[in-house]
């Protein structure tokens, strides 16, 4: 199990968990890998405020990391903008 800390996005800490697994495939079982993730408040010292796994499995494990920090700066997107909905109601 890889664990990496991402650059803070807007300011929510992000951490990404690499998984190796074994999967079937038409080649017989492959190594494969699963990701999820996690998203902390700012203060970064708070339990994290949302943490997801990805259905996907992924051949590398680079492209697992990709993928998983790039759907958590989707949700903080998310977050962020129904924030700013909500405030202006």
């Amino acid at each position: 199990m890889s664990y990496e800390s991402c650059s803070p996005y807007r300011g929510y800490g992000i951490e990404v968990c690499v998984t190796p697994c074994k999967s079937l495939s038409f080649h017989g079982m492959g190594r494969r890998f699963r990701v999820s993730w996690s998203i902390f408040p700012p203060d970064n010292v708070s339990p994290p405020i949302a943490s997801f796994p990805a259905q996907a499995e992924f051949l590398h494990e680079d492209e697992a990391f990709r993928y998983g920090e790039s759907r958590a700066h989707t949700f903080v997107d998310c977050t962020i903008y129904h924030r700013s909905q909500s405030s202006e109601l």
